[in-house]
């Protein structure tokens, strides 16, 4: 898959301390747009504080290709990648499925592991993803 372009994911605290200061100056639109930001930021930042804990090396990555497709969230398990998708939803859109369905597609790994994350209560399996609650995410 050499057409994949990756980033390393980072998080830092400034970044965070950044986005919520934009949260209180700007207009509501761009308001909702940085709040999914920081939303997004939040979770992440929840899985590194997981393997920091167990005194691993995160090895997360961030996805998208040159038409726009992309993945919120790789994580990287030696043999697979394991997609993983962050909304800040409370209600599941069709569309949220979107960017894992193509980089399963593309990828080759249909059945492997992939994961929503969303901001409801309820965790499920749904489209052979598992569809889990911000709340119980780790």
């Amino acid at each position: 898959m050499p057409h994949f372009v990756t980033h390393r994911l980072e998080v830092s605290p400034s970044r965070i301390s950044y986005t919520q200061q934009v949260l209180s100056t700007h207009d509501l639109s761009r308001q909702q747009t940085q709040a999914q930001k920081l939303y997004h930021i939040k979770q992440c930042t929840k899985i590194l504080k997981t393997y920091y804990h167990k005194d691993e090396v995160p090895r997360l990555y961030f996805w998208r290709d040159s038409i726009g497709h992309e993945v919120d969230l790789l994580i990287d398990r030696g043999q697979t990648l394991t997609p993983v998708e962050i909304k800040s939803g409370q209600t599941i859109n069709e569309d949220f499925f979107k960017g894992l369905a193509y980089w399963r597609a593309l990828s080759g790994q249909t059945y492997s592991p992939a994961a929503l994350v969303y901001g409801g209560d309820h965790p499920y399996m749904r489209r052979k993803v598992e569809v889990m609650s911000w709340r119980l995410w780790r």
